[in-house]
């Protein structure tokens, strides 16, 4: 009984800091229909960056919010929420876009009204066109070294969140831990 309550909390906190690891540091997403070529294409799934929300590169590609307003057919009311979408960096701030004869240049900072010091905005290739967005809207960097084998990685790292969560299980659980981890990489790395 009391092996089976050191597994079950051992388990509990693994799922637990996974959960929070894939919520708060690595979200996993589809590219949505369009793709972006040459790399992504529409359904791939790709795994985001999401603390590494600082210097944003020409070539980057990241992932955004943004508004969608949706009116189905025969309905007056709108209905307006919000959806993620993939782009690739093209121009930075204080870099100048040139629409048909006249020239912009994309602010530095977005407004006086705002207190952030890294207020700004980037114009994005996405697979509808070209964007102009705001950095609060970028929800991180697609992690290129990651999506080589995104299903071998999500289970090294189980593998390596169980065995630290069953450090404190007797031999037993750690054991069954252990082998049902090793079972998971193994299919992991065979779907990859």
């Amino acid at each position: 009984m009391k092996t089976a309550v050191k597994f079950l909390i051992a388990l509990v906190l693994s799922l637990l800091l996974a959960w929070a690891v894939r919520t708060y540091v690595f979200t996993i997403f589809s590219v949505p229909q369009g793709g972006l070529p040459p790399q992504l294409k529409a359904g791939n799934r790709v795994i985001v960056n999401r603390i590494d929300c600082e210097n944003f590169g020409r070539g980057d590609v990241v992932v955004f919010t943004d508004t969608v307003v949706y009116q189905p057919k025969n309905q007056r009311r709108k209905r307006i929420f919000e959806s993620h979408f993939i782009g690739r960096i093209e121009k930075l701030p204080g870099d100048t876009l040139r629409i048909d004869t006249v020239q912009f240049v994309i602010p530095t900072v977005c407004c006086k009204r705002c207190g952030c010091k890294d207020c700004r905005f980037y114009l994005l290739k996405t697979p509808t066109g070209q964007q102009l967005v705001h950095k609060h809207q970028m929800i991180g960097r697609w992690a290129t070294t990651a999506t080589t084998q995104p299903t071998a990685a999500i289970g090294a790292l189980c593998l390596r969140i169980t065995l630290w969560a069953s450090l404190s299980s007797s031999g037993g659980a750690t054991a069954l831990i252990i082998r049902a981890s090793r079972a998971f990489v193994g299919i992991a790395s065979s779907l990859s």
